[in-house]
C-alpha cells in the first residue's frame, strides 16, 4: 500500500510525522511519500517536495510566488497520476490541499483532510467542498465532528497530538529553564510574533513596545523571542532580549507568560502551561480581503484554547484593539495570582478534551479509508 501525505507548513510537518510513524507500526511495509518537512522525512516519508515551497502567508505573498506554486502543483499532480496512491492525506493547508482533492476525485483516489478547515469561522463555502471532495475529515477539535455532521461531511474526531506530547507541570518547566539557562526564580515573558516574515513584520514592533511598557512597571521581568530561523527578527528587537531560533516550544515551557499571534501556537502555549495574551494584526491585501469576512472581531474567539472551551482563557486583542498599552495591561493581569491559577486550571480542561492518542486514531482512520 502507498499513501501520499501533503503538508504545507511547519505545524503540519509535526502532524504528518506522528501519523507516518503510526502508519508504519500498524501497517509494516506501507510506502509513504509526498510533500514533507524535516520531521516527516525523519519519520521515513519519501519527499517529492519540501513544504517550504507552499509555506506562504496571505494574498500578496501568494501572488508574488505564483510561478513557483504552479510549477510545484504540476509536479504533485504528475506524481499522483504516476504513483496512484491508495489515498492522499492533506494535512491542514486547505488552500493547497483542497485543490489536490479535486484532482484526486478525477483520479479515483480517496482524499482525507487531516485538520478540518475552519468553515465554521469564515469561508463557509468550504463546507460544500469538503462534502464533495473528502472521503473523511480528521478533526482535531472536539466540536468539529458535530459541525461537520450537520453539513453532511463524514468526519472523525481524533484529538490533537500536541496534547499527547506536551504534559506541562513543574518538572517540564524546570528542565526547559535549565536548557535555556534561565534562573528558577526569574520572571520570563516569551514573545512569539510569528513564523513567516510578513507575520513578524506585522507584530514585532508591537510586541516590543508592549514589552517595553511592562518593563517600566515590572523591572524584574525579562523577555525572550522565539523565531523559526535566524535573521527573521530585527536587530532592534534582539536588544530587548535573546532570540531562540527554533526553540518556540522550549521557550513556552520555560516562560511565566507569553505575548503571541493567533494560530496553533496558542494551543501549544496552553498545553505548555504558559498564560498568554493573543494579539493579531492583518495587513496589506489581507486586511482588505479577509477582514470584512470575519464580522465583529470583539464578538468571537480566535485563540484555540478559547474556542475549545467556549470561554476566554487567553485575552484576545485583534486588529485595531492590538495596541501596546492594551497588550501590556493584559499581560500584567495574566501574570497575577488568582487570574493565573484560573487560566492554568482551564488549560488542564483543554488538555483533557484533546488528549486522545491522536497519532494512533488518525492512522487507524486513514488505513480504514484507504482500504
Amino acid at each position: 500500500m502507498k499513501i501520499a501525505l501533503v503538508c504545507g507548513e511547519t505545524s503540519g510537518d509535526g502532524l504528518g510525522a506522528g501519523l507516518a510513524r503510526r502508519l508504519r507500526e500498524l501497517r509494516p511495509g506501507v510506502e509513504l511519500a509526498g510533500v514533507t518537512g524535516p520531521a516527516m522525512r525523519e519519520a521515513g516519508v519519501d519527499s517529492w517536495l519540501d513544504h517550504g515551497v507552499f509555506s506562504i502567508m496571505g494574498y500578496a505573498e501568494a501572488l508574488a510566488t505564483l510561478p513557483q506554486l504552479l510549477a510545484a502543483r504540476r509536479l504533485l499532480l504528475a506524481r499522483l497520476r504516476d504513483d496512484r496512491p491508495a489515498a492522499l492525506v492533506g494535512i491542514d493547508a486547505p488552500d493547497l490541499n483542497l485543490r489536490l482533492a479535486a484532482a484526486c476525485k478525477k483520479l479515483g483516489t480517496p482524499y482525507i483532510q487531516y485538520v478540518c478547515p475552519s468553515f465554521w469561522a469564515w469561508r463557509p463555502g468550504r463546507a460544500a467542498q469538503l462534502k464533495e471532495l473528502c472521503k473523511l475529515v480528521l478533526a482535531v477539535l472536539p466540536f468539529e465532528e458535530k459541525l461537520c455532521a450537520e453539513q453532511g461531511i463524514k468526519a472523525r474526531f481524533v484529538g490533537h497530538r500536541l496534547a499527547d506530547e506536551l504534559r506541562g507541570g513543574p518538572d517540564e518547566r524546570a528542565a526547559a529553564r535549565a536548557a535555556l539557562g534561565v534562573a528558577p526564580e526569574a520572571k520570563l515573558v516569551a514573545l512569539l510574533p510569528g513564523s513567516r516574515r510578513r507575520e513578524v513584520k506585522a507584530h514585532e514592533e508591537l510586541f516590543a513596545a508592549a514589552a517595553a511598557q511592562c518593563r517600566t512597571r515590572q523591572q524584574a521581568w525579562t523577555f525572550a523571542w522565539a523565531a523559526p530561523r535566524a535573521g527573521l527578527l530585527s536587530a532592534a528587537a534582539a536588544e530587548l532580549g535573546p532570540v531562540h531560533v527554533g526553540g518556540a516550544r522550549l521557550l513556552l515551557q520555560a516562560a511565566d507568560a507569553a505575548i503571541l499571534k493567533s494560530g496553533t501556537v496558542t494551543l501549544e502555549a496552553a498545553l505548555a502551561g504558559c498564560p498568554q495574551v493573543v494579539a493579531h494584526r492583518l495587513t496589506g491585501m489581507d486586511r482588505l480581503l479577509v477582514l470584512p469576512k470575519l464580522g465583529k472581531l470583539e464578538e468571537r474567539f480566535f485563540a484555540l484554547p478559547n474556542l475549545i472551551l467556549g470561554r476566554e482563557l487567553a485575552p484576545e486583542l485583534m486588529q485595531d484593539r492590538a495596541r501596546a498599552d492594551a497588550i501590556a495591561a493584559a499581560l500584567e493581569r495574566q501574570m497575577a495570582g488568582a487570574g493565573r491559577e484560573a487560566t492554568l486550571a482551564g488549560y488542564e480542561e483543554v488538555r483533557a478534551a484533546l488528549a486522545q492518542d491522536a497519532d494512533r486514531r488518525a492512522a487507524e482512520a486513514v488505513l480504514a479509508a484507504a482500504g
